[in-house]
């Protein structure tokens, strides 16, 4: 197969190399050529095809099949606001969703359909900006906004769908509580950068910490990591199972 040259589009970040990492350590010991991975949404392709380079059978899914230029892998469009149909159960055994969560109006929906297609003792790999940080929280207490990615009403799609054109902000304990309730059973928690942490506003990170350990305490449904390196992160990955 000829190997595919770089486009403007198929570009990967350091979140795309943090959740490979993990996916590398796990997969230590297992033969790669076994296993059945999926990428959803996958965007352009760019993490699916380092995901099909470890050796994994790579499935890629997402709302704008415009977009996507990993033509060398097998491509179904979905909207992750419904059921997928295209997948039947306990399908896969790696389910990889990297910033797709805030892309979704019905994220309770995905979720459950990753519990779906996931194999019992298969494992999810999701990730989304940590809109909990403290960048995004003094960005939001200095300019009233988290972001124009938040902000702007429309997106760099391929069709007018408007459902390809929603951004909201989904914090990790909503994340979570979904995870649990969908029937998950979350194994850790990893923010990135790991090696960045706020020293200049390390007060203002103390006295968020101590809130929200405090606001734990009063409420049962409320959970929190309460870890400084969660306060700095620009993104944080979630890795759960599907109980056997």
């Amino acid at each position: 197969m000829p190997k595919q040259e770089p486009t403007r589009r198929l570009t990967h970040g350091p979140t795309h190399d943090s959740v490979l990492q993990l996916i590398e350590r796990d997969l230590q010991g297992r033969p790669a050529d076994k296993l059945r991975a999926i990428d959803l949404p996958c965007g352009a392709g760019a993490l699916a095809q380092r995901l099909h380079a470890l050796g994994l059978e790579t499935h890629c899914c997402d709302i704008d099949p415009g977009n996507f230029e990993a033509k060398e892998l097998p491509f179904t469009q979905a909207n992750l606001n419904h059921p997928i149909t295209a997948f039947p159960a306990n399908h896969f055994d790696i389910v990889v969703s990297v910033a797709g969560l805030q892309r979704l109006y019905a994220p309770e929906m995905a979720i459950r359909e990753f519990l779906r297609i996931t194999k019992p003792g298969g494992k999810l790999y999701l990730s989304v900006p940590n809109m909990g940080s403290l960048q995004f929280r003094l960005r939001y207490f200095l300019y009233g906004s988290l972001g124009t990615r938040i902000d702007r009403p429309t997106f760099i799609q391929t069709t007018d769908d408007p459902q390809m054109h929603v951004r909201f902000p989904i914090t990790y304990t909503h994340i979570d509580t979904l995870l649990r309730s969908a029937g998950f059973r979350i194994l850790e928690t990893k923010a990135f950068p790991e090696d960045h942490r706020p020293y200049t506003f390390f007060p203002v990170s103390m006295l968020i910490k101590a809130a929200s350990q405090l606001k734990a305490k009063k409420s049962n449904s409320y959970r929190t990591t309460s870890r400084l390196d969660m306060l700095a992160s620009k993104a944080f990955a979630i890795v759960a199972t599907k109980e056997t």
